[in-house]
């Protein structure tokens, strides 16, 4: 038995055997079944805690889509008081990555004050400053004092770095994939402890809450002929109290391994606000607390690029989706607030003022997003935007090629400070003096205000 059937606007006709045809509904069934399959595997979160008998557990989170929520009125929703953050602790300022800093600036004239030579052949990518000391993260780490003498240096291995004032340490994964801790005072190391899968896995974010660290690692591909492929990402987390009472570095023992998530995806990404974290994949926004419990798990269709959050746990998440690349703030209970397109933006986390004025960098200017979402003006970059701060009184502070430019919440610039010789390749940090710190590929450099 045979039927036939129109295809397409030309009018072509088909004939299937009634057998094949029900062979391709089976064939196409099973794939349907089996993609299911797939995205429940891709859900499925393995839980391990050394603590339960080493066991683990599988868990399937009930994924709720994100609401959209137009009507919601941004300023209800925002805190009335600034969060106080201190210095700049890790790359994009400290783990909400939402590129704030808690000094003001000054709308001067800044000539240098002192300026120090780099490593040669390592071109630094952010500057970290708290209390009376400055580090350089570039392939190497560089400690410095507020007067520009480098106190110590050596390797960085699969990780950024992260500092921890009221410790007075500083910490990242070294070229053995070992957890380092490291003095404020001179560098001098005080621990090296083993973790889980050592260098295996790149640590794209690390943050410190109370006495733990937390960790996301996305697994790296290092079979070149791809026998083995790379699929995975965990949530780690680790006790550091006997790192913290330390009295001799020999009494030192390993970190505590306290458990960790492991999600079927490479391309994890995630920042924190308070005692949460968020993290986000394909498709896939969740919430974990101190303890790594779920909180919230989200769905939609999306590709994450970057993420930041802000004092209110709001999300402000980079993606692609169906409507191309856009600026999603979603709250921690899962309303979309807006959504706004951004088709040239760079992948850089949503740099969130305390007017909760968002910026996103493009290569050509910065657009900036109103508390509604209207996308209204945008800052014009005149060379090469290599980095941006917004600081407390709202100006948003942006290494542009040889320059250091501010914009205020008016739209006016004013150059802070121009070398005849060098281009920035860091973001600026503001010091508590107001003093600003920036890098070239060649040096460090302090200006001070007129």
């Amino acid at each position: 038995m045979y039927i036939k059937y129109k295809m397409g606007k030309f009018g072509n006709y088909k004939i299937y055997n009634i057998k094949n045809l029900l062979l391709l509904i089976v064939f196409y069934s099973t794939q349907l079944i089996a993609q299911k399959q797939n995205r429940t595997m891709q859900d499925t979160i393995k839980y391990f805690n050394p603590g339960l008998n080493a066991k683990s557990f599988d868990l399937t989170p009930q994924f709720l889509p994100l609401r959209i929520n137009v009507s919601a009125k941004f300023e209800e929703i925002a805190p009335l008081s600034h969060e106080y953050s201190g210095g700049t602790i890790q790359q994009f300022s400290d783990p909400s990555l939402n590129s704030r800093i808690a000094f003001n600036s000054v709308k001067t004239n800044y000539v240098i004050s002192w300026k120090s030579e780099l490593i040669d052949g390592y071109q630094p990518s952010f500057i970290l400053q708290e209390g009376n000391r400055i580090l350089i993260e570039a392939g190497t780490w560089q400690l410095f004092n507020m007067e520009g003498r480098l106190l110590n240096k050596g390797r960085r291995g699969t990780s950024h770095l992260l500092m921890n004032k009221k410790n007075a340490l500083f910490f990242y994964i070294n070229a053995n994939g070992e957890l380092s801790g490291r003095t404020f005072s001179d560098g001098s190391e005080i621990c090296a402890s083993s973790i889980l899968f050592g260098d295996v896995y790149f640590r794209r974010f690390m943050t410190i809450h109370d006495s733990s660290i937390f960790l996301i690692e996305n697994e790296r591909q290092l079979d070149p002929h791809m026998h083995y492929v790379a699929g995975s990402s965990i949530i780690s987390k680790y006790g550091l109290e006997d790192i913290f009472k330390f009295q001799n570095p020999d009494d030192i023992k390993n970190v505590r391994d306290a458990g960790y998530l492991n999600i079927n995806s490479t391309a994890v990404i995630g920042a924190s606000f308070r005692d949460s974290l968020v993290f986000t994949y394909q498709d896939r926004l969740l919430i974990v607390d101190s303890n790594l419990k779920i909180v919230s798990a989200f769905s939609d269709n999306f590709a994450p690029l970057s993420i930041s959050t802000d004092e209110a746990g709001r999300i402000y998440l980079l993606n692609d989706n169906e409507n191309g690349r856009c600026l999603w703030v979603i709250t921690k209970e899962g309303e979309k607030l807006f959504s706004v397109e951004v088709p040239e933006a760079l992948v850089h986390p949503p740099i969130v003022g305390y007017d909760h004025r968002v910026f996103i960098p493009c290569e050509k200017n910065i657009a900036i997003i109103e508390q509604d979402g209207k996308h209204l003006s945008s800052y014009i970059i005149k060379h090469k935007f290599n980095g941006a701060i917004v600081t407390a009184d709202d100006n948003l502070l942006v290494s542009d090629g040889s320059e250091v430019v501010a914009f205020d919440n008016k739209g006016e610039s004013t150059v802070l400070f121009k070398s005849d010789t060098s281009e920035f390749c860091t973001p600026p940090v503001i010091t508590e003096s107001g003093n600003i710190l920036v890098a070239s590929k060649e040096y460090l450099y302090c200006l001070e205000s007129r």
